[in-house]
């Protein structure tokens, strides 16, 4: 079962998306976080050109998959 962190990450190892640019979609805000045993798999709200809104998948942002 995951679990779900609506909370910022303040450790070093993490990197704020924000303002970011990925094809079409602008990175707005920190969503959360799943975590599952060692696994966490942070999502973003992001804005798209077109002027949809959606949450995205942090490995979805950089590996083009938007």
């Amino acid at each position: 079962m995951w679990n779900i962190s609506y909370e910022k990450p303040t450790h070093g190892l993490f990197k704020d998306r924000t303002g970011q640019i990925f094809g079409r979609l602008r990175v707005v805000s920190f969503s959360h976080i799943k975590r599952k045993y060692k696994k966490s798999l942070s999502h973003w709200n992001c804005a798209c050109e077109c002027g949809n809104e959606v949450i995205v998948e942090k490995s979805n942002l950089i590996n083009g998959n938007v």
